[in-house]
């Protein structure tokens, strides 16, 4: 429940919060979409962890860099997006 929560607060915030002109579509679309898509990687990292506890104790196994992999990615759009709305939102309290 906590991914979509945030997945939409994002896409919301991106399309509806008046940062983007109308003459940026491509910039907008691109920023609605980052907290989904890490949203997604939260997700995988979630069902990789499971398979990993789900496992033998010291087990082997491919999902734990594919796990860490998806907890990056899942940081790094997050961070991408707090400092896109974050520049955003200096840009036009500044003005």
């Amino acid at each position: 429940m906590h991914a979509l929560i945030y997945a939409v607060f994002g896409y919301l915030l991106a399309t509806r919060g008046g940062l983007f002109g109308p003459a940026e579509p491509r910039a907008r679309a691109r920023t609605a979409w980052m907290l989904p898509g890490a949203a997604f990687l939260d997700l995988l990292e979630n069902l990789l962890q499971l398979h990993i506890l789900a496992g033998p104790f010291g087990a082997q196994t491919v999902a734990i860099p594919l796990s860490a992999l998806c907890a990056a990615g899942k940081w790094g759009l997050v961070l991408w997006f707090a400092l896109v709305i974050g520049r955003r939102l200096v840009s036009k309290l500044g003005t």
